[in-house]
């Protein structure tokens, strides 16, 4: 009889944050005798000189030396202690599975209090679903299900919000505050789902390479976007489709007044799976391009968004290699933004629509010749390129378009 194996939940985590780091690392006894600091003291309007017995925080080589000891300590709770976590600078991550969280516990906090480091008491002292790290959240609720949750802090939150909010009060942000912004809220946005601070960095970026001081329109309003909007947006997310891989080739074709739009979708293995061949109605060109003698890009940023919709039960969650052959359409979709109306349009539908999938995709631009979606997009029929999907493009088209195509009109 086969002995009945217990039941648990999903794995939980656990951080510990070294307290006052590099003041455990002393000076050797050759540089104490040089290491000294010369600081200003405002109110005795002189300098004072320091003695430093410890690491300096935030020199390079102070960096250099505490990398190599918290590795070193990483490695002895792996190979000694057989505990499964990570490092990274004086933040340690534990994850194991409920019936083993105290165990793992009691021999991390050992390894720590053998070596003489104390940890941050701010830290939760017990495993659990969430654990905070560098103003992270990583979040386990959901793993029994596939998924994995990665997200800013509440406290890194409030703090961008808080710094935004006193630019707007100020109307004014100099050049070297604005880098500092833009490097966290660039950071922060590692950390929340899809592109759509594209425009917002846009104009930070170009406020910044103006060396401007005062907040224009323009800016407020990407400021405003990013403090109201953005921050809460929906975390990074994995799941266990991530394993996955598929190869999405999109194309647009206009010649004679006809306008054509072509995909194969090619699995991991290199089988072409699906494909779609479609003309473009009067309805769906009115849409698309009322007014443009060539509007190739519109229709190819369109095949993309047009491919996703109509794929999305297949490439859901997975990884994804997107093929344009239009240098314009794949610059776009890596920005996020476009000063193209209609494109600036059909890009945040795409990167919304990846991101309620959940999907992690990749833009890459292939050659005219060797994009195999080209004969699609000109009314090719074949069952090599797998199963034929009927889409309704000009529906896709109509739900990204309509409030651009109702102003054009």
């Amino acid at each position: 009889m086969l002995p009945r194996r217990r039941r648990h939940g999903g794995p939980e985590m656990k951080s510990y944050d070294l307290h006052k780091a590099y003041k455990n690392l002393p000076l050797s006894s050759g540089a104490v005798e040089i290491a000294y600091l010369s600081v200003y003291n405002p109110h005795k309007k002189t300098a004072e000189v320091f003695e430093q017995c410890v690491l300096p925080f935030g020199a390079r080589a102070s960096v250099h030396s505490f990398c190599r000891t918290s590795l070193g300590i990483w490695t002895a709770g792996v190979q000694i202690l057989l505990l499964t976590w990570s490092v990274y600078y004086d933040d340690f991550v534990s994850c194991e599975v409920p019936p083993l969280t105290r165990m793992s516990d009691l021999c991390a906090e050992s390894l720590f209090r053998l070596l003489q480091w104390d940890t941050s008491p701010d830290k939760p002292t017990t495993f659990g679903s969430i654990a905070k790290v560098l103003g992270l959240e990583f979040d386990l609720g959901d793993t029994r299900l596939g998924r994995f949750y990665m997200r800013n802090t509440a406290n890194r939150r409030d703090e961008l919000r808080g710094n935004i909010s006193s630019i707007l009060e100020q109307g004014s942000l100099p050049r070297k505050e604005c880098e500092r912004l833009r490097g966290r809220l660039q950071f922060a946005s590692n950390q929340i789902a899809g592109k759509g601070a594209g425009r917002a960095f846009k104009v930070l970026t170009k406020h910044l390479v103006n060396n401007r001081s005062a907040v224009g329109d323009d800016l407020k309003h990407a400021l405003l976007f990013l403090r109201d909007c953005f921050l809460d947006g929906p975390p990074r997310s994995l799941n266990a489709n991530i394993l996955h891989l598929w190869h999405v080739y999109v194309d647009a074709s206009c010649d004679d007044n006809k306008v054509g739009l072509g995909g194969v979708l090619v699995s991991e293995q290199g089988s072409k799976v699906a494909y779609f061949s479609e003309w473009a109605a009067d309805e769906m060109k009115a849409i698309v391009a009322p007014t443009s003698k060539n509007p190739i890009f519109e229709f190819e940023c369109l095949a993309v968004l047009l491919a996703i919709k109509t794929w999305s039960g297949l490439i859901s969650g997975c990884n994804l290699v997107i093929f344009p052959d239009n240098e314009g359409t794949k610059a776009c979709l890596v920005k996020g933004s476009s000063d193209n109306e209609v494109g600036m349009a059909i890009v945040d539908n795409v990167h919304r629509s990846l991101d309620e999938m959940g999907c992690n995709a990749w833009f890459e631009r292939v050659n005219t010749a060797s994009n195999i979606s080209d004969g699609p997009s000109r009314g090719e029929q074949s069952e090599s390129l797998g199963v034929r999907f009927v889409t309704d493009a000009t529906s896709v088209a109509r739900s990204a378009l309509v409030p651009w195509g109702s102003v054009n009109a």
